[in-house]
Parts: structure tokens; C-alpha cells; sequence
């Protein structure tokens, strides 16, 4: 029927109760020490575009159905 189903630590990831703020993923590196705030908040706000278009971004690059809708109505 084209629907995806999500289990397990997945579906908690797509529900957003696993998702972790962008600053304290890589701060906890230290390669990524060097990033100013404006820096992370960039990269904050490009992931949470991310999460809007797709339903795991980077891995599963489903888009959500009512995206998908909404981008063919605009057409």
C-alpha cells in the first residue's frame, strides 16, 4: 500500500523522542570544539529543515506523504 512502518529505536527516531540537539552531538567530539554558537545553530537549523522534508534524514530519504503531496500540488 506505499506506507513505511517504523519499529523499535527507529519509529522512537521518527516520533523525534530519540533526537539529540545538534550542539550536544558534537561537542562531545572534540574535533568539532572549534564551532562558534552561529556555527551550530546553522547546523541545528539545516537538520531540523531536514527533519520537516524527509522522515530520518540521511537514512531513510523517504519524504513524509504530506510533503510530497504539497510539493506535487504546487506543480
Amino acid at each position: 500500500d506505499g506506507r513505511v512502518k517504523y519499529y523499535g529505536k527507529t519509529k522512537a527516531i521518527v516520533e523525534g523522542r530519540a533526537r539529540k540537539p545538534v550542539r550536544e552531538y558534537l561537542l562531545k567530539q572534540g574535533r568539532f570544539a572549534h564551532f562558534l554558537e552561529e556555527d551550530l545553530t546553522y547546523f541545528q537549523k539545516k537538520v531540523d529543515e531536514m527533519w520537516e522534508k524527509w522522515e530520518i534524514p540521511a537514512v531513510v530519504p523517504f519524504k513524509r506523504l504530506d510533503a510530497a503531496k504539497a510539493a506535487l500540488e504546487a506543480k
